[in-house]
């Protein structure tokens, strides 16, 4: 039988995540080079997870640069705690963490210009007491932005834990013309239930996404099944973290997937007709590009950034020669360091992953269709 072993912020973060997106109010920054800024607010477990799940799912095809700022009155602490739990953090190329010490105690906090920055995406609280996180957001919608909440003009979005208190979160999500941009995550009784902790759909997906690498064409139940179970749990926590960032991948093609009770072989028409229509892939798109001035090639980038920072998060670091024992590979380096033919030769394996979207999420259950706009 399968082993499941889990984290109860992995969860919590991965179930907010259904709702959210790293670039919240501010999606068109995914067809530019602009660079934007996050900021976690708490120096908790459910913090660190954050920070985790969004330096993987931060890799956009432009390499946007994310400033990443960790704020609390002990900042400097709470970074070293980071860099010590993710030692290879920093060779995230995108990744720009910032120690900003402020005390949520102090009106400056609420004064600080930290709040007016440009592209500021997201606002996290997630302190252990979740009396404080509410506290926090009230005094932001108050004391920081009253004109832009009273205007409905507040496109950064506020999100707080609340842990226990489900008659607040359903009050504040429910409530949105007064709580415009804010928004609670983390309930407990909410959240926690044997469908989030044995994510079956999430596992179908890296399930897929490991028969692919595989070179498997035809999908067979129990062989999926067996090949995943042969895998350890970091390999599989690999596929599962690739599954994730699917959501990004679409974004960035103007889509969107949605739950739909169409037959399998229904969903994987519709699927491939509107991936075939918005970009075209041909077995000549699947050599080493020269330049990354295409939209799939970009994707393909984004995919080996977000494929890398998972493997510095874990403990990886580059070396010549290939060796998981010792937590070393020789593809983790960016694409612009490529240089041998075995190298390169791996972009087919990007160029897959996003190929191979349509099947992914037809056998997940999932329609893709066109954003609004788009």
């Amino acid at each position: 039988r399968d082993i499941i072993i889990y984290s109860l912020e992995d969860i919590l973060i991965k179930d907010m995540f259904k709702n959210h997106t790293i670039l919240g109010n501010f999606e068109d920054l995914i067809s530019t080079n602009k660079a934007y800024n996050i900021a976690i607010v708490g120096d908790s477990l459910l913090a660190i997870g954050l920070i985790y799940h969004i330096a993987i799912l931060s890799n956009l095809p432009n390499e946007n640069r994310l400033n990443l700022y960790l704020i609390n009155k002990d900042a400097t602490k709470f970074l070293d705690r980071v860099k010590k739990q993710f030692s290879n953090i920093e060779r995230i190329g995108h990744l720009n963490l910032i120690a900003y010490e402020l005390d949520s105690n102090s009106l400056s906090f609420y004064k600080d210009m930290i709040w007016k920055k440009e592209n500021l995406t997201n606002i996290f609280i997630v302190d252990d007491d979740e009396s404080k996180n509410l506290d926090i957001a009230i005094n932001l919608q108050d004391t920081t932005y009253p004109l832009e909440s009273a205007k409905d003009k507040l496109k950064t979005k506020i999100i707080f834990a609340i842990y226990n208190d489900l008659g607040i979160s359903q009050k504040i999500d429910k409530n949105q013309g007064v709580f415009r941009s804010f928004y609670t995550f983390a309930n407990l009784k909410k959240v926690i239930n044997s469908k989030n902790i044995i994510d079956e759909e999430l596992d179908l997906i890296a399930k897929l996404i490991h028969f692919s690498y595989l070179g498997e064409k035809e999908i067979d139940k129990e062989k999926l099944n067996q090949k995943w179970l042969e895998l350890d749990f970091f390999k599989r926590d690999s596929n599962r973290a690739q599954a994730l960032h699917i959501d990004i991948k679409l974004l960035a093609l103007g889509l969107k997937k949605q739950k739909s009770s169409k037959p399998l072989k229904e969903l994987l028409t519709i699927n491939q007709k509107i991936f075939k229509e918005t970009i075209k892939i041909e077995e000549k798109d699947k050599e080493f590009p020269k330049e990354f001035n295409t939209l799939l090639s970009k994707l393909a980038r984004a995919e080996h950034n977000r494929w890398s920072a998972f493997h510095y998060l874990n403990g990886w670091d580059y070396c010549k020669s290939r060796d998981d024992k010792a937590k070393r590979h020789n593809c983790l380096l960016p694409f612009s360091r490529f240089t041998t033919k075995e190298q390169k030769e791996t972009y087919r394996y990007d160029i897959d992953s996003i190929q191979n979207i349509p099947i992914y999420l037809a056998h997940a259950g999932y329609e893709i269709k066109r954003e609004e706009g788009s």
